[in-house]
């Protein structure tokens, strides 16, 4: 059972980077293209049918910018998901694919805005379990 729709943009910003958390739903085509190109760009073996099969089956994704520019450096998707774990109603989320281009790696900007968001939907549901799945 999904949650109830994602629909908040948050933002962080640190010295180097600034992430917008968005509904996958919201993403251009344009967006979703230079995601997978970023992907092929520092994956090996990365196949857009599946990448874009992928992403289809995610909420919500991190995107990462060069502070100040539209330039896409970096992104992390998310899923998230309503269930019963032991009679008792919890909330997964679910990380999928993530890249950082590598001379961004070392910032703390994509820990602060996935942190943000987990906890902007705990205070949702304050006394609701809260778990974290990598995929």
């Amino acid at each position: 059972m999904r949650p109830g729709p994602v629909q908040e943009q948050q933002q962080v910003v640190s010295m180097g980077l600034q992430a917008r958390t968005v509904a996958c739903t919201s993403l251009s085509a344009a967006r979703r293209q230079e995601m997978l190109a970023l992907m092929q760009g520092c994956y090996d073996g990365v196949e857009p049918a599946r990448f874009f099969a992928d992403l289809a089956a995610k909420h919500v994704v991190i995107l990462l910018y060069k502070r100040g520019t539209p330039e896409l450096v970096g992104f992390s998707t998310v899923r998230l998901e309503d269930e019963q774990v032991a009679g008792r109603r919890v909330t997964l989320f679910f990380s999928g694919d993530t890249v950082i281009q590598p001379a961004y790696w070392g910032q703390k900007t994509l820990q602060a805005a996935f942190g943000r968001f987990v906890l902007s939907r705990k205070l949702r549901h304050p006394f609701r379990p809260c778990l974290w799945l990598l995929l």
